[in-house]
C-alpha cells in the first residue's frame, strides 16, 4: 500500500513538474543589449525560480510589443514604464487595458528636456497659452527620442500631450512641433540645438556616468537640463498607483564611486556643491513596472510575481539598475514621511 501511494505521489509530482517545464512564465522584456533583458527580468528569472516557478524572458521591440503581447495573452507579463504603459492604455483601441495590473516598482526612469543654455528655452516655452501676438514665429521644436512605437515617444504624444491642454493646443495651433528622432541618440541631436530644435527629450535611469547626461555636464555650460514641473502629471494614475513625481535631480556625485545622482540630499535640504556645474534639475520620474493581464494570469502565479517584484533587493546592488532601485526607494519613503508630518 505504501508503495502504492509512494509511486501516485511520485507520478504527481512528475505531472506538475512537467506542466511547468511545459508552461513557464514568459516575460516580454527589450531588445538583446537593453537594460530589460540585461538585468532586470534575470533578477525576475532568478527569483521566480528560487520560488519553484520556471520562467523566461523574451525579447521585443520594447513597451509597444510588451503591451501588445500582454493584451494578446502571448506572454505572462511585460515590462513597460509605467508613463508608457499609460499612454498606451489611453489610447482607447483596448478598452480592457484599465483592468490590467501594474505591478511594483522596479526602476525609477527620469524625463529629461535639454536645451541651449543661452536660448531663454524653458518648458513654459511649450506649455505657454500664446496669443496670435505672443506666438513664437517659428515653432518651436522638441526632437523625442526612440521611433512612433517607442515608449519614450509615445509618453511624449499620449501621456503628457493629451493632459496637457495649452501643449496640445499649442501644437494644434502649429506654434509647437514634436519629431521622432527615429535611431538617432540625443546625445547626438544635441548639436541640433540652436538649429532645426529647440529641445531634446528623452527618458533615461538618472545615471551620472550615462553619457547622454554626461555630454550635458561637460559641456562647459553650452547645454542646460530643463526644469519641468506639471501639478496635471503627477496626479495621473494607474492601477491606483501614480504615473510621475516630481523630484529635484542632484547632478554632482557624493563620491567617485556612485554612478547614481543624489536627490536624496536635496530632498533632505543638504549642502550642494557644484563645482561650476548645473546643481539640480527638477523634473519628473516616472518607474519600470510589471504590467499582466489578471485574465490571462493564474491568481498564484500572479501573487508570486508579485511577491518577487517587490522585493526589496530584487536586483544586484553592483549594477546601476540596482543601485538606483534602492535610492528610488529611500527617496520616496522620505518624501511620504516629510507629506504625512
Amino acid at each position: 500500500m505504501n508503495k502504492v501511494v509512494l509511486l501516485v505521489i511520485a507520478s504527481s509530482l512528475s505531472v506538475s513538474v512537467s506542466i511547468a517545464a511545459a508552461n513557464p512564465v514568459t516575460i516580454s522584456a527589450s531588445t538583446e543589449d537593453g537594460l530589460y533583458t540585461r538585468v532586470i527580468c534575470p533578477s525576475l528569472i532568478k527569483a521566480l525560480h528560487a520560488k519553484g516557478i520556471q520562467a523566461v524572458c523574451k525579447t521585443s521591440s520594447g513597451s509597444g510589443q510588451n503591451f501588445e503581447r500582454v493584451a494578446k495573452g502571448e506572454v505572462t507579463a511585460g515590462l513597460m514604464q509605467k508613463d508608457a504603459l499609460y499612454g498606451l492604455a489611453s489610447q482607447g483601441d483596448n478598452p480592457d487595458a484599465n483592468n490590467y495590473i501594474a505591478l511594483g516598482s522596479l526602476t525609477p526612469e527620469a524625463i529629461w528636456m535639454v536645451a541651449l543654455s543661452g536660448s531663454k528655452v524653458t518648458f513654459n516655452s511649450f506649455i505657454k497659452n500664446y496669443s496670435e501676438n505672443s506666438a513664437p514665429k517659428l515653432p518651436l521644436v522638441i526632437g523625442v527620442a526612440g521611433d512612433s512605437l517607442s515608449g519614450s515617444y509615445l509618453t511624449m504624444t499620449q501621456a503628457i500631450v493629451n493632459n496637457l491642454p495649452s501643449l496640445k493646443k499649442n501644437i494644434e495651433a502649429g506654434y509647437v512641433k514634436l519629431i521622432s528622432l527615429n535611431n538617432i541618440p540625443p546625445n547626438v541631436a544635441y548639436y541640433q540645438l540652436g538649429n532645426k530644435l529647440d529641445a531634446v527629450m528623452f527618458v533615461q535611469m538618472p545615471d551620472l556616468k550615462h553619457e547622454r547626461i554626461q555630454d550635458v555636464l561637460n559641456s562647459d555650460g553650452k547645454y542646460v537640463f530643463l526644469d519641468i514641473s506639471s501639478p496635471q502629471l503627477t496626479q495621473l494614475s494607474f492601477s491606483n498607483q501614480p504615473i510621475y513625481r516630481e523630484v529635484d535631480i542632484h547632478l554632482q556625485k557624493r563620491s567617485s564611486n556612485d554612478r547614481i545622482t543624489s536627490a536624496w540630499n536635496v530632498l533632505m535640504g543638504k549642502k550642494i556643491t557644484t563645482n561650476g556645474k548645473q546643481k539640480s534639475v527638477h523634473t519628473l520620474v516616472t518607474e519600470t513596472t510589471l504590467l499582466i493581464n489578471p485574465a490571462t494570469v493564474d491568481s498564484k502565479i500572479m501573487s508570486a510575481l508579485s511577491s518577487v517584484v517587490n522585493s526589496k533587493y530584487l536586483l544586484p546592488k553592483n549594477t546601476v539598475a540596482g543601485t538606483a532601485s534602492l535610492w528610488w526607494q529611500k527617496l520616496k519613503k522620505a518624501s511620504e514621511q516629510l507629506t504625512s508630518n
